[in-house]
C-alpha cells in the first residue's frame, strides 16, 4: 500500500534502511480520503470472495 499511496522517488522515501515494511506502513499517516479508498478496496475484495 505504501507503493500506491505514499509519494516516493526511491525506496528510502518509503522506509529507512533498518525499518521493516510493516513498521513503515504503520508509521505512515495516511490521509482520510486515502483510507476510505483502502476500505473500499477491502470491501470489494470481500464481496468477490463471498461469491
Amino acid at each position: 500500500m505504501l507503493l500506491i499511496f505514499k509519494p516516493w522517488r526511491s525506496f528510502e522515501d518509503l522506509k529507512t534502511g533498518d525499518e521493516c515494511w510493516s513498521s513503515a506502513f504503520d508509521d505512515y499517516a495516511m490521509p482520510a480520503n486515502m483510507m476510505e479508498i483502502v476500505e473500499n478496496m477491502n470491501i470489494e475484495q470481500e464481496c468477490k470472495d463471498a461469491k
